[in-house]
């Protein structure tokens, strides 16, 4: 399911009767499967100034009744499937109910409310460097929900810092791959995906399918995604991993000179790294000699440095130090 970025600026998200009940600091407990309105909730969320308190879809109604109870919840926004959960949060002291699909009285649509503002001009309201924006939860050793607390100026250091270090060359020809809820580490990984304009597809919510997610990284050229070991695991487990690898076999494992392969994975590393060649070797010792040739080529310097781990080493044009560690 493709996310429009157009729709992740929160500006339809608006109605007299919601902002009514719900502004700067209050909290939003986001009880819902992946979909675009989940994800959407949180931009919504963070531009009014509230704090956005997703919950694990899995999770029971008594602990979402703890969550809600615990943050001082005003609000649930909830999938039309969890009535049960919504009904839990309103008990614990929440006022408003939000529902994603068909509403119950009292409550009011998403999508009635999306549409309520569209074309409206939205001011989002001023926040802190300091201000929560988001309650990250957790089981915690005791088995109750408990959150950490993450703030606007956080979020803004964690995403320049994962574009900075995991993904620099990252752009938005890359495609993203949700296979974890959006209510913990994934969702994170998603805001840095929209910093880029990165298109991100969700797979089917209610279980995992590892065929399904392997088609969809065929079809989508999926070039990044989120996951922890306990998914990972199912993932290279499938049939469809060991056959991945026995047709890989049937080409060859090792060549002397590039292979069609070879570009390909080549290619790839530059989409994802931003470098603009990619040279194969096969040890470090090689890459190494292919970095001195390379150094002196461009600076026609007739000799190089070697740092190694405890001494400095000058090296002749004709000689090689196999344990050098950087080159200058």
């Amino acid at each position: 399911q493709p996310f429009s970025h157009k729709e992740a600026s929160g500006e339809q998200y608006h109605h007299p009767g919601a902002h009514r009940d719900v502004g700067r600091g209050d909290k939003v407990v986001v009880h819902a499967r992946n979909s675009n309105e989940m994800f959407e909730t949180m931009f919504a969320i963070f531009k009014i100034g509230a704090v956005w308190v997703p919950t694990n879809h899995r999770v029971v109604p008594d602990d979402v009744a703890h969550i809600a109870k615990t943050t001082d919840a005003s609000a649930v926004i909830y999938d039309e499937a969890f009535a049960g959960h919504a009904d839990a949060a309103l008990a614990a002291g929440a006022r408003l109910a939000i529902c994603i699909g068909k509403p119950r009285p009292g409550e009011y649509r998403y999508g009635d409310l999306v549409r309520a503002g569209h074309g409206n001009r939205f001011h989002a309201a001023p926040v802190e460097r300091d201000d929560p924006c988001w309650f990250f939860l957790t089981s915690g050793t005791t088995g109750s929900p408990k959150a950490g607390v993450l703030t606007h100026g956080q979020m803004a250091f964690v995403i320049n810092n994962h574009l900075a270090d995991l993904m620099p060359g990252m752009t938005e020809a890359d495609r993203s791959l949700v296979v974890a809820p959006l209510s913990h580490g994934a969702g994170i990984h998603q805001l840095v995906q929209v910093a880029r304009c990165v298109g991100t597809v969700l797979s089917d919510p209610g279980s995992l399918d590892p065929a399904a997610v392997f088609a969809l990284i065929e079809k989508y050229r999926i070039t990044n995604i989120f996951t922890v070991p306990t998914i990972l695991k199912m993932l290279v487990e499938h049939p469809a991993v060991r056959e991945a690898i026995a047709g890989a076999l049937s080409t060859g494992t090792s060549f002397g000179a590039p292979s069609p392969r070879e570009v390909e994975l080549a290619e790839l590393v530059t989409q994802l790294t931003g470098a603009e060649r990619v040279r194969f070797v096969n040890s470090g010792t090689e890459a190494t000699m292919s970095a001195l040739r390379l150094a002196r080529g461009f600076t026609s310097n007739t000799y190089t440095t070697s740092f190694c781990t405890a001494n400095c080493t000058f090296i002749k044009p004709t000689t090689f130090n196999a344990c050098a560690m950087a080159t200058v």
